[in-house]
C-alpha cells in the first residue's frame, strides 16, 4: 500500500492508502491513536488514489478525492466503526469545473475544508494550477456551489488553511517527482 493522505480528528490520525500492485485492491484507512497504536483498518468501496482528504467538522464527513474529477463523502462514524465503508455523498462530479490534470483529464489532486467551504485543486506540471472554491449547501443532501476560481501554483499535492489571531494562513505542499526538488 502507498500512503497518500492523512487527517487528524480529535484524538486520532487517519492514514489513507491505495494499493499499487497489479491486483489493485480497494483503498484502506488506518486509524491510529496519539500513542501510535493502530486502532483499526477500514476498507473503502473504491481503489482510487485517495490523496486528497479533509475532514468537515460541520457535517462530520471525510471528503476524499475519487476517480476522474469526483469527490466522495464518508461519515466519520462509518469510517470509525465499520470494516468496509461506502460514501454517504457519492461521487460528486467536479470535473466540469476546469479542474484538469496535465493529461487534460478531469482530476482533483487535493482538497481542503475551511469555513464551510471545500477548496479543490488540480496538479499541474506546467504552471497552470487551478484552485476552486465551493460553498457547501446542505439541504438534506450536499450541494457544492462554485464560488471562485484562481490560478494557483504548479505541482501542488496538498493544501491546508487555518486561522490564527484573525489572520488566515495557507500551507501548500509542492512535489515534482522523486528526483526533483519538492
Amino acid at each position: 500500500y502507498v500512503l497518500q493522505g492523512l487527517c487528524e480528528v480529535e484524538d486520532y490520525f487517519f492514514f489513507f492508502f491505495y494499493d499499487s500492485s497489479d491486483k489493485r485492491d480497494n483503498s484502506i484507512i488506518y486509524i491510529i491513536d496519539k500513542n501510535y497504536k493502530v486502532i483499526k483498518k477500514t476498507t473503502l468501496d473504491n481503489n482510487s488514489h485517495v490523496g486528497g482528504i479533509c475532514y468537515d467538522k460541520d457535517h462530520d464527513v471525510f471528503w476524499i478525492t475519487d476517480k476522474k474529477g469526483t469527490i466522495s463523502g464518508y461519515t466519520y462514524d462509518d469510517v470509525f466503526n465499520k470494516d468496509e465503508v461506502s460514501p454517504k455523498y457519492k461521487k460528486i462530479d467536479v470535473g466540469s469545473c476546469d479542474l484538469l490534470n496535465y493529461k487534460n483529464s478531469p482530476s482533483v489532486a487535493y482538497i481542503c475544508y475551511f469555513d464551510k467551504r471545500l477548496f479543490l485543486g488540480n496538479y499541474s506540471k506546467n504552471g497552470k494550477g487551478l484552485l476552486k472554491e465551493f460553498k457547501i449547501k446542505d439541504n438534506g443532501s450536499i450541494d457544492l456551489l462554485s464560488e471562485k476560481k484562481s490560478l494557483f501554483f504548479d505541482g501542488v499535492q496538498g493544501l491546508y488553511l487555518y486561522e490564527k489571531d484573525n489572520d488566515i494562513y495557507m500551507l501548500v505542499s509542492l512535489s515534482f517527482g522523486r528526483y526533483k526538488k519538492s
